[in-house]
């Protein structure tokens, strides 16, 4: 028993075609005979095949007078191709989104054929071993046409399936070229991994006014996270400029924050968080800034006079800087070596530094001030800060004198500029027991007091004092002059 196979749409075509008969066929428009009948050539040609056509053919040859009846058959099988392949409920190339841990069945349908297709799944073009339910289940169409194929896969899915491609395949023997297929592409609900901060390292340290740049990126999150950054203390500089970073995949998000350091951010935590959809929390990580920067100031305490010959002393410290400041002292422009310095750290992270200073050098009665200068230099910074105070020298008092004749009289009504002068830097004049408003001014060494009085006769033997002392909170001993007023 032969068996003929033909695609459906082509019929098989003769070599040669042999005359000599009616080749027609009553009532079958598609078969004609062909072949010599005085040879016993009987071919049945079949045109235009559908499935009709398809079954099984006898050719027949009555008996004769010494021979039983005797035939042959063929069986002609039309081959009918799946017109399509689908995934049921999605559309070609979905992006099927799903949640990590849970399952996901994928309905694989191949249209009606002959024979019936074979389906088979791939993930990434890998074929599956696992995972298929229902690998080939034949359902008839109810048209006579062919048979559809219905095939199941289950995925459990975990983060690792986040973009792969799952292909369901059919074949078929009127397939010749390529097979048809239909894709759907997984997306993963997940969380990201927990960002990372970069172009900082840990213990690295950047100068105060330097620019700063920390990139955080968060990878293989769906949806994609979003990143964010906040500072503790916070709030963020108004400076600090945050902007989005290209992404190496659609599954990470990276951002770059852009500031200049200032002392505030010595100890400051930078924090970079990623959120999304998945995450009942934020993901964060955090870096801790170590800053250098110079004190932004220097203090120098104590007095702003010394009397000749005493001791001098005086306090310098700094405003906080980091690391420690150095002080240096300088008086008249000579260093002065030697000083002890005190280190004290805040609460802050910064340094303060100490140093005092006495000193026994105010003996020569040529000098009238003495200049004193403060440095306080940053070993890690290039900067330096410095503060310098003049300090007046002063002597003892000597006796102070009226620059008026004191012992002439004056006249009621008249106003008298009443004078008095000494060297040292305090003078006040007095009526009795009323400290006069005294106008005060220096000429070189000498200090000069004056007050104007309105003369009435009642002041006529009236006391007037100049009282001088050679520090201006009268601390020292003072001296005074005394006169008696002659008003007629």
């Amino acid at each position: 028993m032969g068996v003929v196979v033909l695609d459906l749409g082509r019929f098989l075509r003769p070599q040669t075609l042999f005359e000599g008969f009616d080749r027609a066929v009553p009532g079958y428009p598609r078969f004609s005979y062909l072949g010599s009948e005085s040879v016993g050539q009987h071919h049945l040609l079949v045109t235009g095949v559908t499935t009709t056509e398809a079954g099984e053919y006898q050719c027949q040859v009555g008996p004769g007078p010494n021979s039983p009846a005797i035939w042959a058959t063929a069986n002609i099988t039309v081959l009918v191709p799946p017109r399509s392949v689908v995934v049921e409920g999605r559309s070609e190339g979905e992006r099927v989104v799903v949640e990590k841990g849970g399952s996901l069945a994928l309905q694989c349908v191949a249209g009606e054929a002959r024979p019936p297709s074979t389906l088979t799944w791939l993930a990434d073009g890998v074929p599956l071993t696992s995972g298929v339910v229902e690998a080939h289940r034949v359902e008839g169409s109810g048209r006579g046409r062919g048979w559809r194929v219905r095939s199941e896969l289950e995925v459990r899915v975990g983060a690792q399936d986040d973009g792969r491609r799952y292909t369901c395949q059919a074949t078929h023997p009127a397939i010749t070229t390529t097979p048809l297929t239909t894709s759907v592409t997984l997306a993963v609900l997940h969380a990201p991994s927990p960002p990372r901060i970069s172009r900082y390292r840990a213990g690295q340290v950047v100068t105060a006014g330097q620019e700063v740049r920390l990139t955080c990126r968060a990878t293989d999150g769906f949806p994609r996270p979003v990143l964010t950054w906040s500072r503790n203390p916070g709030p963020l500089s108004p400076s600090a400029i945050a902007t989005a970073t290209a992404a190496t995949t659609a599954f990470t998000a990276a951002s770059t924050l852009r500031f200049t350091a200032t002392a505030k951010d010595d100890g400051a935590e930078y924090v970079c968080s990623a959120v999304n959809d998945v995450l009942q929390q934020p993901l964060s990580t955090v870096v801790t800034l170590i800053v250098y920067y110079p004190p932004g100031e220097v203090h120098i305490r104590g007095p702003r006079r010394v009397g000749e010959g005493r001791p001098l002393n005086l306090t310098c410290d700094t405003s906080q800087s980091n690391p420690p400041a150095i002080l240096l002292w300088k008086i008249q422009g000579e260093r002065v070596k030697g000083l002890r310095e005190t280190k004290t750290r805040l609460g802050s992270g910064g340094w303060v530094t100490t140093s005092h200073l006495t000193w026994h050098g105010v003996r020569s009665r040529q000098v009238t001030e003495v200049t004193v200068e403060c440095r306080a230099v940053n070993p890690a910074v290039d900067r330096s800060v410095t503060k310098t105070v003049t300090i007046i020298v002063t002597r003892p008092a000597g006796a102070p004198r009226f620059g008026n004749d004191m012992s002439r009289e004056y006249m009621a009504g008249s106003n008298l500029d009443l004078t008095c002068s000494s060297v040292p830097p305090s003078i006040r004049l007095y009526k009795g027991k009323e400290q006069l408003p005294t106008e005060v001014w220096q000429e070189g060494r000498i200090r000069w007091g004056r007050v104007r009085l309105g003369l009435m006769a009642a002041d006529n033997g009236a006391a007037i004092s100049c009282v001088v002392s050679a520090d201006d909170d009268n601390t020292t001993q003072a001296l005074t002059t005394t006169a008696t007023l002659l008003v007629k």
